[in-house]
C-alpha cells in the first residue's frame, strides 16, 4: 500500500509539474480540464502497470523477517523526556488547541451567516424570473 502511495504521488507530481511548466498559460480551459481530470485518473492507475525490465528479469526479494527486531525495540527504555506527565500535558495542550480552532471556525461561520442575512432581499430589474 505505501509503495502505491509513493508511486501514485511521484506520478502526480509529474504531470503537475508537466501543466505548471506547459499549460498553466493555456486559455484553452476545457483541454486543461480534460489534461488534469485524464492526469489524476492516469496517475492513481499507473502504479498497477508491471513494465518489463530489459535485460533480464528481476528477482523476486526473499521476505524480511521483523520479529526480533520488533522484540529489540520493545525492550528498548522509553526516552526520559517521554513520561506520562509530559505526555498528559501535551494531549491537554493539544486539546485546547483543537477547541480554539474549532471555537474560531463557528464564530467565523457565526459572523458569515450575520453578514448575509443583514443584506436586504430585493427583486432586481434586470433579472426575468420565470
Amino acid at each position: 500500500m505505501t509503495a502505491y502511495l509513493i508511486e501514485a504521488s511521484l506520478a502526480l507530481a509529474v504531470f503537475y509539474l508537466f501543466y505548471f511548466l506547459a499549460l498553466r498559460e493555456d486559455s484553452f480551459h476545457l483541454r486543461n480540464r480534460l489534461y488534469l481530470l485524464l492526469s489524476s485518473v492516469f496517475a492513481l492507475g499507473l502504479p498497477f502497470l508491471q513494465v518489463p525490465v530489459p535485460g533480464g528479469k528481476v528477482q523476486d526479494l526473499a521476505p524480511l523477517n521483523l520479529t526480533g527486531l520488533v522484540v529489540a525495540v520493545e525492550q528498548w527504555p522509553a526516552p526520559a523526556f517521554l513520561s506520562s506527565e509530559v505526555l498528559r500535558v501535551l494531549g491537554w495542550l493539544y486539546l485546547v488547541g483543537v477547541l480554539f480552532l474549532l471555537g474560531r471556525l463557528l464564530w467565523r461561520l457565526g459572523s458569515l451567516a450575520h453578514y448575509i442575512r443583514s443584506f436586504k432581499k430585493r427583486p432586481s430589474q434586470a433579472i426575468a424570473w420565470c
